[in-house]
């Protein structure tokens, strides 16, 4: 029976002494400051309006979602054509900003890898002299994930609601 396991990677110093071993991005190990922000950066994604990266933008959004709520929502973009309708009303530059005392990591089991985080802001458009606006409140439970080409938000959202 042959087992597959990682090697050990030891960091050192310019003059050869061992300074630690390098760890590739255990999901347990990621702070909560670095799983907020994974979580707002796929948020960002999901609620997106800017014409020139949509596409992209939701290609992310979808690719961090399980297969289940990945495929819900792409039935549901194409049911109302909202990539279409972006690609003619969004917005050339937009902006995020996040509401700090709503967007809080609820839970986190370090353990079974599992996160739950509210998220709430605004999306802002500011294509013309008044910027137009659109609120946005989430909640979303993923997986953490190993931060991979792939999957380089690191979480796999598997249940998200519109609050």
């Amino acid at each position: 029976v042959y087992k597959r396991q990682a090697k050990d990677v030891w960091a050192a110093d310019s003059d050869g002494n061992v300074v630690g071993q390098v760890v590739f991005d255990e999901s347990r190990y990621r702070s909560n400051d670095d799983v907020i922000s994974d979580f707002k950066s796929w948020v960002v994604n999901c609620v997106s309006v800017n014409k020139l990266t949509i596409i992209n933008d939701e290609s992310v959004c979808l690719t961090h979602m399980n297969n289940d709520l990945s495929e819900k929502r792409y039935t549901e973009m194409l049911a109302n054509s909202w990539i279409e309708k972006v690609l003619v009303n969004g917005c050339n530059k937009t902006d995020y900003r996040f509401n700090d005392e709503k967007t809080v990591l609820v839970d986190r089991n370090r353990q079974g890898y599992q996160a739950e985080m509210n998220l709430s802001g605004t999306v802002i458009c500011s294509d013309s002299g008044t910027p137009i606006t659109q609120d946005f409140y989430i909640n979303a439970h993923a997986r953490l994930k190993p931060r991979t080409e792939k999957n380089p938000l690191a979480i796999e959202v598997y249940e998200m609601e519109d609050l």
